[in-house]
């Protein structure tokens, strides 16, 4: 590896070119690379990497509650199980009178 990126001088596009003829993916653009980095690393989600992220941060976090609510929980529909809950209270009680 080190032989790899010894003497290319500061032309990146040699470095480029050299990596590439040694059969090294090499990624121009995030999206990419970041799709590779999680599947050599057994990282499944984008949500998980930018965990790893932050953790790797962590003097970065002002509010521990606020940092798990962002990173940690994934999105939910609360409107929609706050509508399940309503029903529930509404039929059980009719479902005693049967």
């Amino acid at each position: 590896m080190a032989n790899d990126f010894a003497d290319f001088g500061t032309e990146v596009r040699a470095l480029k070119k050299r990596l590439t003829a040694s059969a090294v993916r090499v990624q121009t653009t995030f999206p990419p690379y970041s799709k590779d980095f999680r599947r050599r690393l057994g990282i499944e989600s984008e949500q998980a990497l930018e965990l790893f992220h932050q953790t790797v941060s962590m003097k970065a976090v002002g509010s521990l509650d606020d940092f798990v609510r962002s990173h940690m929980l994934e999105p939910f529909d609360a409107i929609s199980m706050t509508h399940h809950v309503e029903c529930v209270a509404i039929l059980e009680p009719a479902s005693k009178g049967l």
